[in-house]
C-alpha cells in the first residue's frame, strides 16, 4: 500500500513538473509577443519615414 509520504511526494513532484511546463509555455509566448512588437515597431518606423519624406517633397 501507499504511505502518506509517498503520496505527498508524488503530488509535489507532479506540481513541480506542471510548473516547469507552464514556465516554458509562458516564456515561449513572451518571446513571440516581443518579436511581433519589434516587427510592428519597424513597420511604424518605415511609415513615419515615408510620411516625412512625402512632406519634404511638398
Amino acid at each position: 500500500m501507499f504511505a502518506v509520504g509517498d503520496l505527498l511526494f508524488q503530488i509535489v513532484l507532479f506540481l513541480i513538473i506542471l510548473s516547469v511546463f507552464y514556465l516554458v509555455f509562458r516564456l515561449l509566448l513572451n518571446m513571440q509577443k516581443s518579436r511581433d512588437s519589434k516587427e510592428l515597431n519597424e513597420k511604424l518606423d518605415r511609415i513615419i519615414e515615408l510620411l516625412e519624406k512625402q512632406d519634404k517633397h511638398r
